[in-house]
């Protein structure tokens, strides 16, 4: 996740880490902390792989140089390849949507969509989840009459959330494909 984040970066223009680390966290939120000890091997194992390189910088203003990242055409073609890799159904498909989702400008329409389609399969199973959840509750006979309504509104809880995002990702395929041209809507 860190890997795609840092190349769709650097895609755009050359950072430092400390950029690379606010930026980072305010994509992803501030309820996932992301950690220096975590930021930084990642950013020596791209160079050491030639993905990215250390350039000097002059924009700390003159005499004064800082060491800044960008990204190399090995870093690039990895990019892209992250980008159209399927997302897997893990614990971090929605922090990986979203960075995915930050770099559409970096990629053709098909990845912008295939994308989208992953995201809203990935979000259908875990609707359908909640159905079958739903259904194992209202039939286990150890939940107590007074605890099963707040557990099945819980359920319903999570079953809304689910159709909201589908609603906004058949939103943005729509306005990915309508005319075969890309519209932008906040």
């Amino acid at each position: 996740m860190y890997e795609l984040f840092i190349l769709g970066e650097l895609a755009d223009k050359p950072m430092h880490g400390y950029l690379l680390h606010s930026i980072l966290t305010s994509v992803l939120g501030p309820l996932r902390p992301v950690s220096w000890g975590s930021l930084y091997p990642i950013l020596k194992r791209l160079e050491d792989e030639g993905a990215i390189e250390q350039v000097v910088s002059e924009e700390s203003g003159p005499g004064r140089t800082k060491k800044v990242y960008r990204i190399t055409p090995i870093g690039r073609e990895r990019f892209m390849r992250l980008m159209a890799k399927p997302l897997e159904h893990h614990v971090d498909a929605e922090d990986i949507f979203r960075i995915k989702v930050s770099k559409f400008h970096l990629v053709e329409l098909a990845v912008r969509l295939e994308i989208l389609w992953q995201y809203k399969v990935f979000l259908e199973l875990l609707r359908d989840g909640m159905d079958l959840t739903e259904k194992r509750v209202q039939d286990e006979p150890c939940i107590s009459g007074e605890e099963r309504p707040y557990i099945l509104a819980a359920i319903d809880y999570d079953r809304v959330s689910y159709d909201a995002r589908i609603q906004w990702v058949e939103q943005q395929i729509s306005l990915v494909t309508e005319n075969g041209q890309e519209r932008t809507k906040p």
